[in-house]
Parts: C-alpha cells; structure tokens; sequence
C-alpha cells in the first residue's frame, strides 16, 4: 500500500499512526490521529496530523501537524483508536482545495 492509501485506512478505521518522515532524525518517529488527507491550495498532498507523541523539533506535543505525505518514508497503522478532536474543522476550504479521505 501506498502512504496515501494506509493514512485513508487508518482515517477510515479512525486508529492511530506511527510516522517516520524523511525530515526528521534518523530513529524517530511521530504517533498521533490522522483526521484529513487532502490536496493543499499549493498542490501538495497533506495529512492534518493531531499528533499525540514522539518526535517534535518544536518539542510541542500534542498539537496539530500539517505534514506532507511526500515527507513520509513509513506508516503504521495502530491498534488504538481516537475520536475526531473538536477543534478539527473538516471545511476550511482555504486549506483543502481537494479532499481526498477524512474522518
């Protein structure tokens, strides 16, 4: 499966992920609940992360992450499931010119 693809499973099962992201340090890794792939104004596609725990070079967890798939080397879809965070807002259209799975 693609990164796309095991970010929509995990969306569509509402379970948590663990990332690895080509931008981060070699052994590390992010966990939190993907609510939203979409297309960016910009043209990228993008994962609206709550992320939970793990790695942060701004060291602040938890927070929203927009985070470029193309940036993902791995996913692993958890066994722990979320609820959609109240502060997620599925139609900020100024943001998702394109959505292509969410919550």
């Amino acid at each position: 499966m693609t990164v796309q693809e095991d970010m929509c499973a995990a969306i569509a099962r509402r379970a948590l992920v663990r990332i690895t992201r080509s931008k981060d340090p070699p052994g590390t890794s992010r966990t939190g609940e993907p609510h939203i792939v979409y297309e960016s104004s910009a043209g990228k596609v993008l994962v609206d992360l709550y992320q939970t725990g793990g790695y942060s070079s701004s060291e602040q967890a938890p927070t929203w992450r927009p985070i470029a798939l193309a940036d993902v080397r791995s996913v692993v879809v958890l066994d722990e499931r979320f609820e959609p965070r109240p502060t997620y807002n599925p139609h900020n259209r100024s943001r998702y010119r394109r959505i292509i799975c969410a919550v």
